[in-house]
């Protein structure tokens, strides 16, 4: 559970950086 809690921030930041670039 905590490894895909994980996962899950690091996709958010993953998108919000993305969104910031573009």
């Amino acid at each position: 559970m905590l490894a895909l809690r994980i996962v899950v921030l690091y996709s958010n930041n993953y998108v919000v950086e993305l969104n910031i670039m573009f």
